[in-house]
């Protein structure tokens, strides 16, 4: 069966769970966007974390790569508000220019300032983004790049496996490394499962269901 994900454009739904490095869960939910132009494809993802309370940042991984502490959410301000950055291009868009990608994330509204200390320490919602850039394919394998605001510039391979997408990515820092896959359930229907690691051991991992939409 010829993959239906990564190698054909296409918007796909997230659901599953990510553990973090003392094996609690979280409930996660988003979304891949797949684009292809004759020179380049790009991979969009944004997934989104429930119940991770505003004291545990066991899912940040700091400057050190390693777990805690209170620093912002990955790809997210201090003040709450996701962003990306710039990424580097592995060449020219069709149309000559130099391909690169932001948060495409508006003026969010800003959350109340409360003197109810239950409100601090309260579950809220954590957003991941991921945006690679990727070379297309010209047999079973391919490379991507990244610019992750809190991971660095993240470079990788994909390799197709039978039914399975494989990929292999580290941080040009040395901080940071993992490994991430997709095995073809149908052509609606894939499974992922995933590991970040830090110079202080894992960071998180993930297990997931992707659904095509369109």
């Amino acid at each position: 069966m010829k993959h239906s994900f990564l190698l054909s454009a296409g918007v796909w739904t997230v659901q599953g769970t990510y553990y973090d490095h003392d094996r609690q869960a979280f409930p996660a939910t988003g979304r891949i966007e797949i684009t292809h132009k004759k020179k380049l494809w790009h991979y969009k993802g944004r997934i989104t974390l429930d119940g991770v309370g505003q004291g545990d940042r066991s899912l940040v991984p700091d400057a050190d790569g390693s777990t805690g502490g209170g620093n912002a959410a990955p790809d997210q301000d201090a003040d709450g508000r996701t962003h990306g950055g710039e990424n580097a291009a592995f060449g020219p868009d069709a149309d000559g220019g130099t391909p690169g990608h932001s948060s495409e994330q508006g003026d969010e509204p800003q959350t109340p300032v409360s003197d109810d200390t239950s409100d601090v320490l309260a579950a809220k919602p954590v957003e991941i983004r991921s945006n690679y850039e990727i070379a297309p394919f010209t047999g079973d394998v391919t490379a991507w790049q990244s610019e992750d605001a809190k991971l660095g510039t993240l470079i990788g391979q994909f390799a197709v496996v039978e039914d399975t997408i494989i990929s292999l990515y580290s941080a040009t820092s040395g901080e940071y490394f993992g490994s991430e896959s997709w095995k073809q359930i149908s052509r609606s229907e894939y499974r992922g499962r995933g590991v970040l690691y830090g110079v202080g051991g894992k960071i998180y991992s993930w297990a997931v269901r992707l659904e095509k939409l369109v």
